[in-house]
């Protein structure tokens, strides 16, 4: 029998993500990464693989996969399009390696967002790490003018802040004049990973700069540096912020994002809750002795993160949460005193986040 999409997904259901990055038959990055922690947060998740591989392209011997063309992505859309499948809450997007296919990304956020103006659009910009890039750097220029724009939030590692924002690191003041030019490229929240202004630990930074606003609000937390490199820390760090501010966006009793305006309140704990997540993940995956990220290993930690969502509110009724203001750039000083003039959260249980 046919199914409508009605008749397919009945009236109630939970929020649905439209995950767009790639997939690995052994291991967690993209994807793989992404999709169980959503769903055990109370999404469904429909994803479409930019590249399906054997594993991560790090291991000794390569990898083998294959890469999914434009023609085959303008399909997929096509099929969920005429399906009425198209009317996602949130879209995710990740690894890409063509210009061609990162332009139909672009379509794909158009569409779902003509059939769902209110969805919330969280771009990872996946350019590079460690000082290079390992896309085709072509790519720069398709983020900068065609996805960010689009874009409600973006999850940049350092190197990607660097060359999207055109400016190089190395102080807080650097990271506000980075936050104003992503915002002034298009997203309302920019989560920056990976920052390394401290010795022996990384930042954390989201700023936060609302349609009429002249400064962002920027909220800081600072996590240790773990031995090694943990593949799909970005990805699965990219979901669960995703998570909450979705969820953040919806305790305010509005539809959009631009219309519930989460305060720095919510988000704080978006990014408490983010961090102590990936802290979880990554002792589990250290007892180990591996690198690949033991996702399934850590369902009760996202089972606990599910109900611990229910902690978002907003300033008017968060009495006991801890209050957040905005940090002026004049209060901004070089790495020396970095621990103490940023928006700091508590960073006890937050662990190393690499991407």
């Amino acid at each position: 029998m046919a199914l409508s999409a009605q008749s397919a997904l009945g009236k109630a259901q939970s929020p649905r993500v439209l995950a767009i990055q790639s997939t690995v038959s052994h291991g967690y990055v993209g994807n793989k990464a992404a999709t169980f922690p959503m769903q055990c947060l109370g999404f469904n998740v429909d994803a479409i693989n930019t590249v399906s591989l054997s594993n991560h392209p790090n291991y000794e011997n390569g990898f083998k996969g294959q890469f999914l063309s434009a023609d085959q992505m303008s399909d997929t859309l096509k099929g969920l399009e005429d399906n009425t499948l198209l009317n996602h809450d949130v879209i995710i997007n990740g690894y890409t390696r063509s210009v061609d296919l990162l332009n139909k990304v672009r379509d794909a956020v158009v569409r779902v967002k003509e059939q769902n103006p209110s969805a919330i659009y969280v771009c990872d910009p996946v350019l590079g790490d460690n000082g290079e890039f390992y896309v085709p750097s072509e790519l720069l220029e398709v983020y900068k003018t065609q996805l960010l724009p689009l874009a409600d939030v973006i999850t940049p590692n350092y190197f990607e802040v660097e060359v999207l924002s055109g400016v190089k690191i190395s102080c807080e003041s650097d990271v506000i004049t980075a936050c104003n030019a992503l915002h002034d490229l298009g997203p309302t929240i920019c989560i920056l990973t990976g920052q390394r202004l401290a010795k022996q630990r990384q930042s954390i930074f989201l700023s936060t700069r609302y349609a009429g606003e002249a400064n962002p609000t920027i909220l800081r937390i600072d996590v240790p540096s773990f031995e090694g490199y943990f593949y799909g820390c970005g990805d699965l760090l990219t979901a669960l912020c995703a998570s909450g501010i979705y969820r953040a966006t919806k305790m305010t009793g509005k539809k959009s994002l631009a219309e519930g305006r989460p305060d720095s309140n919510s988000l704080g704990l978006v990014l408490e809750h983010a961090a102590w997540a990936m802290n979880e993940v990554l002792e589990k995956t250290r007892e180990t002795g591996g690198r690949e990220l033991r996702i399934i290993e850590s369902i009760d930690v996202f089972r606990k993160l599910y109900d611990d969502w229910t902690r978002l509110r907003s300033s008017s009724d968060s009495a006991g949460n801890p209050q957040y203001t905005a940090f002026s750039k004049a209060e901004a000083v070089c790495a020396e005193s970095v621990e103490e003039t940023f928006l700091e959260l508590n960073e006890e249980g937050s662990g190393g986040v690499q991407k």
